[in-house]
Parts: C-alpha cells; structure tokens; sequence
C-alpha cells in the first residue's frame, strides 16, 4: 500500500511538472509569436514609409531632370545683329553686354508660360477648324530659381503684337504674321497645340528664351483652383460685380465659385486701355492665389497631384506628372511678393476694331538681363 501511494504521488507531480512546463512553454512561444507579428508589421509600415519617400524623392528628381531637358543648349541671343564678332562669340558662350557690363546667362532658371483660356469646353479635345480653339485672355511667364528659392510673375498683355506661327482655316501652315499674342493659341491644330504655338510666340518675343513648359487652362479650372486653396482674398481697385454680387472700391473680399472667374475675366471692351485694368487686377489675384497655395500645400503635400489631376479635362499642359510634384515641391520655400510680379512695359494704341500693344524693346532687354543674368565680374 505505501509503495502504491508512493507511485501515485509521484506520478502526479510529474503530470504537474508537465502541465506547468507545458504552459510555461506556451506562454514564451505566445510572446515569442506576438512580438514577430507586431515586428512583421512594423517593418511593413517602415517598407511602405520608406517606399513612399523613395517615389515622392524619385518624382521629383525625374521631374527636374526631365524639365531641363526642355531648355538643353537653350539662351536669348538679345545682342544686335550687327554686333561685332567678339560680342557674338561671347553670347554664344552665354555671356552678353550690357550698359558696359558682362552678364551671363542662367541655364538653372525655370520657366513655364501659365495661360487663361477663353473657352469652358474640354481642353483635350481638338476643335476640326483652325483659328477656333479659343484666345489667351491672360498670359504670364513664371519664371523660378530653385537656388535663390525666388519666384517672378511676367504679365504679358494678349494684345501684344509679335510675331507668330498662322494657318489658314483647314490648319494648313501659311506662315509667320504679327498677330495679338492672344489669338496664337486659335491656331492650335493636330500638328502643334495651341499652347506650344504660344510658348514658341512668348519665346521668340524675348529673344529666344527657352520655356520650359506651359500650362493652359479654361473657365472651369478657375474656379476649381481658387476653391482648392479655400478661396482667395483681394482688395477691389475699383466698383465691382461679382458673380452678380456688387461690391465697392476698396473691399476685402474673399472669392469664392464663380467669384474669382468674374474677378479675373471682367472687362470693359469700351474703356480704353481696359485690358491694362484687367492685368492689374490678375497681378493682385495671381499675388494673393500663390501664398494661399504655399499654404495650402504646406496642410496637404498631396494637394498638387489631387488638383492635377481634377484639372486633366480643363487643362492643356506639356508638364508631365513628374516635373509637376517637383515644381510643387519648391512652392513652400519660395519668396514671393508684389515686387516680383512685372508686367512687359509698352504702348497701346487703338485700332480697327482691336487695341494693339507694342512692346518697349529696350525695356524688354533689361527686363532679361534682371531676370535671367548675373553679373559676370
């Protein structure tokens, strides 16, 4: 009897022995599988950060790399034809002279034609005739420097008058003709796009300047783009009426809808110089719409590749993806205010039935030399 008893203790603190390592062993491999999930899914989340940051770093690099393909062994030739053959050899070298100095030519800076179309209808559609793709209501040259971190705005006025590439009413090509600046864009056709035939109209203007990109866009893009940034507040430099609404000289108002196409659009075809009016009014909004951006894009890094692509309809662009999240990337850092927005300088005559502005050519050469030079000790 007290061996069988003996047995039986003994047998039930080895089944107790068993039962306590087995749970023992079962909670360390619980820990174990635990905490190989949780680092499973830790480094996932570092995979997919890491990822993200690789592709917005590889956008943005592509995207640089990519626009100044567009401008390789690209510069103004602004000097005299009848210049001496030393001062031709100096500007080829992307040196020019000018009031007694040296400058010379900066291949960093980033230019991209930015155009107001007049028309609502889907912007990647080609109209079958020539001459009916809609005119450039507004017009400026943006013009960046990613080393100085600075950012100018050059108004050009649509009745500029230059030369440009015309076609005949079946988008046959007939030859160049000194048109308004604003009506290249009509002769769009399936050869060359309406905004290409501006940029290469912009471009000769000032003296073969490379563009780098444009982007043009219809009535419906504008309202799109105040409201992306939550709207966009100006002073009215005189009596207005806005999307119906009328509001007095001097009023802060914050546009919103409808608002800001009347704002930008409005003009009195019976006022003369009523264009100039107009211009001035887009120089404030383009102003007031750029630091609101900085932002607003400052919130939400997202927001140029989400407006981009609610544009595609109202918009026609040379700029890919790519150099758009790059050129988006520079917007935050960028210095940008009232004296960094210029308008070409000139004349405006009336004529038959149009007003036609002449462009100040010495103006216009300094112009240059302030922007895209630096001075060559």
């Amino acid at each position: 009897m007290f061996f069988y008893n003996y047995r039986v203790k003994r047998r039930r603190r080895y089944h107790r022995h068993r039962r306590e390592n087995f749970h023992r062993h079962h909670h360390k491999t619980g820990e174990k599988k635990g905490l190989k999930i949780f680092s499973i899914i830790l480094g996932v989340l570092i995979l997919i950060l890491l990822s993200g940051i690789f592709f917005c770093f590889y956008m943005k690099s592509a995207g640089e790399n990519s626009l100044m393909k567009n401008s390789e062994g690209k510069q103004p030739v602004i000097e005299e034809k009848e210049a001496s053959s030393d001062k031709i050899r100096e500007e080829e070298a992307g040196i020019v002279s000018r009031n007694g100095k040296k400058y010379r030519y900066n291949e960093k800076i980033i230019n991209i034609l930015c155009m107001g179309i007049d028309r609502s209808s889907d912007m990647t559609l080609q109209t079958e005739v020539s001459g009916e793709s809609g005119q450039a209501d507004t017009i400026f040259l943006l013009v960046l420097n990613p080393d100085k971190k600075s950012m100018q705005l050059i108004g050009i006025s649509r009745d500029t008058m230059t030369e440009m590439k015309t076609y005949d009413y079946h988008g046959n090509y007939i030859g160049m003709s000194k048109n308004h600046l604003g009506l290249a864009f009509a002769f769009g056709n399936e050869t060359q796009s309406g905004g290409e035939l501006v940029s290469d109209a912009v471009s000769a203007l000032f003296y073969g300047m490379p563009i780098h990109g444009y982007a043009a866009v219809n009535l419906n893009a504008i309202e799109k783009m105040n409201n992306s940034v939550g709207g966009v507040t100006v002073t009215l430099p005189e009596d207005c009426t806005l999307a119906g609404r009328e509001y007095p000289e001097g009023a802060a108002v914050t546009l919103t809808g409808q608002e800001a196409e009347s704002f930008i659009r409005y003009r009195n075809t019976e006022q003369e110089g009523s264009n100039n009016l107009r211009m001035g009014r887009q120089k404030q909004y383009a102003l007031s719409f750029v630091n609101t951006a900085k932002n607003a894009v400052k919130q939400d890094i997202k927001l140029p590749v989400t407006l981009y692509q609610q544009l595609m309809e109202d918009m026609s662009t040379s700029i890919k993806m790519d150099e758009a999240v790059y050129l988006a990337s520079l917007l935050p850092e960028i210095s940008f205010d009232a004296e960094q927005i210029m308008m070409l300088e000139g004349t405006t005559k009336q004529a038959d039935p149009y007003e036609e502005f002449y462009v100040d050519e010495n103006a216009l050469k300094d112009l240059i030399i302030e922007t895209f030079y630096t001075e060559v000790e």
